[in-house]
């Protein structure tokens, strides 16, 4: 009886082992893309231009530039988030199979069924079509963490 629990500690340690590796393969050598799309990157100009001038321009209330600037910060970060799902959307309406099943957690039949289902609209169009995983690992993929 020792044995085999010895036996199945093992076992258990060297799958931990195991998918610790894995995982660890995967961060280091994932896909990566930081590419986003032209008219994401037009709008989030366009906001870090208008953020500029109001930290240049000397107001006599200070309250309400530090809300103005509060408020423009804001809605880069949206436009980043925005971005990044932007990304995500367009790898999955683009890739072939061979490069979803290269993806970590997507297999053939997880691949096909991307493949089936596009286009896909935009990013809430992906989260109400595709099963969660699948989103997450073509997320984590490409060096993203999209939205919720």
């Amino acid at each position: 009886m020792h044995s085999a629990l010895q036996f199945f500690g093992y076992v258990g340690a060297f799958w931990l082992v195991w998918k610790v590796l894995d995982i660890v393969y995967h961060m280091i050598f994932g896909r990566k893309t930081t590419t986003i799309c032209d008219q994401c990157a037009e709008k989030e100009n366009q906001i870090q231009t208008l953020l500029d001038n109001v930290k240049t321009t000397k107001q006599s209330n200070s309250n309400s530039q530090d809300r103005q600037i509060r408020q423009l910060n804001e809605e880069i970060n949206k436009l980043r988030r925005s971005a990044k799902a932007c990304n995500v959307v367009s790898f999955l309406n683009k890739s072939n199979r061979r490069q979803l099943e290269e993806i970590h957690g997507i297999g053939p039949v997880n691949s096909q069924l991307v493949i089936d289902r596009r286009p896909f609209l935009d990013y809430e169009d992906a989260r109400r079509r595709l099963n969660p995983r699948i989103l997450r690992s073509v997320e984590w993929a490409n060096g993203i963490r999209a939205y919720r």
